[in-house]
């Protein structure tokens, strides 16, 4: 079942470059939220969003320089975990035991993420 669902968002992602989760039981009330300070962040000045800019010490932030094949795409990403930290593996190898933890860069923006 993994393996199927594995295949079907890296399809979705290859021919479409975005998919759409459905039924995975996360309140409305917290995604109506989420979306909505997104759309506050987003709204920004450009100066406001970089001060939670990614850089090597801090992964999950706001980055507007992606690039795909040496080309810069023009979008804007802004990851945020709602909760304080979380653990990930450091590799995608499965003999790779090392865990680092993320955290929000400046966990006041936007302020009603909190």
């Amino acid at each position: 079942m993994k393996a199927k669902l594995a295949k079907e968002v890296g399809a979705a992602f290859r021919d479409w470059g975005f998919f759409h989760c459905i039924n995975h039981c996360i309140p409305k009330k917290l995604t109506d939220t989420v979306t909505e300070n997104l759309k506050l962040f987003f709204h920004q000045p450009l100066e406001e969003k970089m001060k939670v800019q990614l850089d090597l010490t801090h992964p999950v932030s706001y980055n507007n320089n992606y690039f795909t094949s040496n080309v810069r795409d023009w979008v804007e990403i802004y990851d945020y975990i709602l909760k304080d930290k979380i653990e990930v593996p450091v590799t995608h190898e499965q003999e790779d035991t090392m865990i680092m933890q993320l955290h929000n860069h400046r966990p006041a923006y936007p302020p009603g993420f909190q």
